[in-house]
């Protein structure tokens, strides 16, 4: 076997590889062995009949097929061990010539491969000394944070209660409504059973006021002008009719902060119960403050590091990234192609941004692999790259 090495890109390597007729012969021979044992020809024992009759109940092409997936395995296994060479994915592979293995054939196996590699990375400058934000965020809690995230607890705990009189704000509505423009009802503008919270302002400016004093039951037709920055541009500023049926109403009790409502929560008591909130918005801040960090020094990290990226690293990212797109988008029930139109974007944009992004996401990924290699800062398979960022955050913070 003969190999050659050549570096197409620093990101990608090039292999030629050559076996010979004779070594291509003796490949033959051993996939030969071990299928003829299990070959059963009348008249012999299991692997005994004459080597032609064998090789004509195998097939000749499956045995040749065979032989030169097992050279190009080979060939392709000792070249990156030769060169102790860590591919990523798999390689391309293009045969330039193949033996027959017909009698005489004095013909090899030539067949060349590419594939990607970990690239060097440089940096323009010490990324020991990127300079980072102060910190904006203050881990102590305060006693107006604490009271306003107790009151979103007892928000969270309300019951419903069904009443007969009519909506007002605060209460849980359920409506069916429909638009029209000219007395043509439009898809974009109808929904059913749609629940509404009165005064959370979710819907265009007007919408919620007209559904007040409406009782269970209760249809209303009304005329309202969405606004003029209205997000969905084909119907910003223009005025619609609306019939809208009131489908439930429920009144929302939320249950007072005492000693009960504490213990109703697994909690000791109400001092308690703040003691816990307390320390989770506090550790909330603290992660908060870290995610800063964290955004300002990839963005920094990003200006300085060089490297040639793989492309299978890119492309493995824009479809992870796209994924997580497509992934949002079907979990709010729509078409990836009107969660396009919702961000206001269109197909080709989105696709050069996640080409943007999924570059800039490797070339990070690459540094900060780099880095715990240069700094010799021990990843075991369980930890993330988020070790060797706190590490850097921690050393430029000093």
């Amino acid at each position: 076997m003969n190999i050659e090495y050549r570096d197409k890109k620093q990101s990608r390597k090039l292999i030629k590889i050559m076996f010979s007729a004779y070594e291509m012969k003796r490949i033959f021979d051993r996939v030969y062995k071990n299928m003829a044992a299990d070959v059963n020809i009348a008249g012999f024992r299991p692997g005994k009949a004459p080597r032609k009759m064998i090789i004509e109940t195998i097939g000749t092409q499956k045995l040749a097929n065979m032989a030169i997936q097992e050279a190009l395995r080979e060939g392709y296994l000792e070249a990156i061990r030769k060169k102790s060479i860590s591919p990523l994915g798999n390689p391309s592979i293009k045969v330039n010539k193949q033996p027959s293995f017909i009698e005489g054939d004095k013909d090899g196996l030539e067949f060349e491969l590419e594939v990607d590699v970990i690239p060097e990375v440089t940096f323009t400058k010490d990324y020991t000394r990127i300079k980072l934000p102060h910190s904006k965020e203050d881990a102590v809690v305060t006693k107006k944070e604490l009271d306003v995230a107790m009151e979103v607890l007892a928000q969270r705990k309300a019951d419903l209660r069904p009443v007969k009189r009519g909506a007002k704000f605060g209460d849980k509505v359920e409506i069916t409504f429909q638009g029209y423009e000219r007395h043509v009802a439009l898809e974009k503008l109808a929904s059913k059973n749609h629940p509404l919270i009165l005064g959370s302002k979710t819907l265009i400016p007007g919408f919620e006021e007209e559904i007040v004093g409406l009782k269970k039951g209760e249809k209303k037709e009304f005329k309202i002008q969405f606004p003029k920055n209205y997000h969905a541009k084909d119907v910003a500023g223009k005025k619609y009719l609306f019939k809208v049926t009131v489908d439930n109403v429920e009144e929302i009790i939320i249950p007072k902060i005492n000693e009960e409502f504490a213990k109703s929560l697994g909690a000791k008591s109400l001092v308690n119960l703040r003691s816990l909130i307390k320390k989770n918005l506090e550790i909330e801040k603290r992660n908060r403050d870290f995610q800063a960090l964290e955004d300002a020094l990839v963005r920094e990290l990003a200006k300085i590091a060089r490297a040639e990226l793989p492309r299978t690293l890119v492309t493995a990212e824009e479809r992870r990234l796209r994924k997580l797109v497509e992934e949002v988008a079907q979990n709010q029930g729509i078409s990836f192609e009107q969660y396009l139109k919702n961000i206001e974007t269109t197909s080709e944009k989105f696709s050069a941004d996640i080409v943007k992004q999924a570059a800039t996401n490797v070339l990070i990924g690459l540094s900060l692999r780099a880095i715990a290699q240069k700094e010799k800062i021990k990843l075991s398979e369980n930890d993330s790259l988020k070790k060797v960022v706190a590490w850097l955050i921690d050393k430029v913070k000093k």
